[in-house]
């Protein structure tokens, strides 16, 4: 989460934490995530784990250079719709009459 971190862990996150279903990661001590606080951060995971998923990264994200660098444990997910919604006739002639 690029959060700012808790003070105290909200009550619904208790017991992922205490049953090690959830585990927060800080690698910051900024109030405020930053392009440099996030990096490191996400760095630090990649580093950390055994495969990475990486969804529908372009040359475009930030991410990018994370996943070149981490390609041998990474995948990677493109998702690409070419389907658009079309609205039926009956509809269009409904909203201008």
């Amino acid at each position: 989460m690029a959060r700012a971190k808790y003070k105290t862990i909200p009550t619904d996150l208790q017991p992922l934490l205490n049953s090690n279903r959830l585990l927060i990661i800080s690698t910051s001590n900024a109030t405020r995530q930053s392009r440099a606080t996030a990096l490191a951060r996400n760095r630090f995971i990649c580093e950390q784990a055994d495969s990475i998923l990486f969804v529908g990264v372009t040359e475009h994200s930030s991410l990018y250079p994370l996943q070149q660098e981490f390609n041998p444990k990474s995948t990677s997910l493109s998702i690409t719709s070419t389907a658009r919604p079309t609205m039926k006739s009956s509809s269009l002639t409904q909203r201008h009459q």
